[in-house]
């Protein structure tokens, strides 16, 4: 269906919400990505009309190939997105943050956790509002996600970021964010693999950052250490302080 006409519109927006077979819902929505990004003359409101099914095939549709299909539609809007789209802007970002936090399946969790590292990374401190947006919603994964692959992916993206925008002078305070972030969760994290994974994470960016930033990551595991009731994770963490802490000592001086 192409959507030429109101009639041909909703049409194309009730395939992609509601027809049996899930390919061809997977086309509707690829379709209506489309119009999101090109928009549509002549039709009322067609970007934010086909967004909004979009947002809701990536979280809500049956089958997981009409997922998987909006949710990398979602990601290509925001990678495209017109300076003069902010509110589609906004909506993909906010879509891309809710499937990290709800998608249905693990994978589909740590797609989006990939996805806001990449767009973190490339925003970095030229656009701050949006840089923060995706390290809250990483973080919150680590933090939450009851599952291994979307928090250990969730610990690898930050602790990348924490270095990467630690290069630019516009984006130190988001670096900082994310050292905060993987301090918390090893302290706090839902489950001790969470906790183990932000706590391996630091030791990798306190060997990767300055003297004092180094400081601040040995500071967060010895506190998480110290506060861990789990064996096996205070262990593990031990683990990780103790053979650095000569290296660290060497480079603090």
């Amino acid at each position: 269906v192409d959507a030429h006409s109101e009639e041909a519109f909703a049409a194309l927006l009730r395939v992609g919400q509601h027809a049996a077979s899930s390919m061809a819902r997977a086309h509707a929505v690829q379709k209506l990505a489309e119009l999101v990004r090109t928009g549509s003359d002549g039709l009322n409101n067609a970007s934010a009309r086909s967004l909004e099914v979009v947002k809701a095939a990536s979280l809500d549709d049956a089958s997981v190939i009409v997922r998987d299909q909006a949710a990398y539609a979602i990601f290509l809007l925001i990678k495209e997105a017109p300076v003069e789209a902010p509110g589609t802007l906004a909506g993909c970002l906010q879509a891309m943050r809710d499937i990290a936090a709800g998608g249905r399946r693990p994978q589909e969790r740590k797609f989006a956790v990939t996805r806001l590292g990449d767009l973190a990374e490339r925003w970095g401190g030229g656009c701050a509002e949006r840089t923060t947006s995706c390290i809250e919603a990483i973080a919150s994964v680590l933090l939450e996600d009851a599952d291994a692959d979307p928090a250990v992916e969730a610990a690898r993206v930050l602790s990348r970021l924490a270095i990467v925008l630690r290069e630019d002078n516009l984006s130190t305070d988001m670096s900082s964010a994310c050292i905060m972030a993987l301090s918390n969760a090893a302290a706090s994290g839902r489950r001790g693999e969470n906790r183990k994974s932000a706590a391996t994470s630091l030791g990798q960016v306190a060997l990767s950052l300055p003297p004092q930033d180094a400081a601040v990551c040995i500071q967060a595991l010895t506190h998480a250490a110290e506060s861990e009731v789990d064996a096996d994770v205070k262990s593990h963490i031990r683990g990780i302080v103790l053979p650095h802490a000569l290296d660290f000592q060497a480079r603090l001086q």
